[in-house]
């Protein structure tokens, strides 16, 4: 394996603003980037978080994708007109780096991963394909993304202490 360090990040990188009520996110592949390895089997990225403004790239990077806000929660929505859209933030890039007097090593960041993004299959198959890129393994042609066990995310947002006790779930009710 290549001796150089490589590590896997799911980041949220110097978050400027983002709007969760109803815009949500398509995942556009950066032209030029269509046969990189990372990106094999990914076509299809849709998810309900939106998209966050980034701002702390270098010209180092190499983005992989940009985040599309669309209309809604339908996959088939249309992508938002205006300022929303222009420029599209990257949602997912490798980074070089140095350590001071040591190794060189890529990081793989994305801005999604929220527990309810991983439901798209494409998104799963982007960061296992991250894992096997960063870490020399060859990328499977299509990687098998499959939850092991049932997979039910809640959405996420703030609920008190009453929205739980409602709910009146135990240890066992997970099994």
């Amino acid at each position: 394996m290549n001796t150089r360090l490589m590590t896997l990040l799911i980041v949220l990188p110097l978050i400027i603003k983002a709007d969760n009520s109803v815009l949500k996110m398509r995942g556009v592949i950066e032209p030029g980037q269509e046969n990189h390895l990372v990106l094999r089997g990914v076509t299809n990225i849709f998810a309900p978080s939106d998209v966050y403004t980034v701002r702390a790239l270098t010209d180092k990077d190499t983005v992989l994708l940009r985040g599309e806000v669309t209309e809604s929660l339908d996959p088939s929505s249309k992508a938002v007109l205006g300022a929303k859209n222009n420029p599209m933030m990257p949602i997912a890039w490798l980074h070089p780096y140095k350590v001071n007097g040591g190794t060189a090593g890529i990081t793989f960041a994305t801005t999604t991963g929220a527990s309810v993004d991983l439901l798209n299959e494409d998104l799963r198959r982007l960061i296992v394909n991250a894992t096997y890129h960063l870490t020399g393994l060859e990328v499977p042609a299509l990687a098998n993304v499959t939850p092991v066990d049932s997979y039910k995310p809640s959405f996420y947002g703030f609920f008190g202490k009453e929205h739980w006790e409602e709910l009146k779930l135990k240890v066992e009710d997970f099994d």
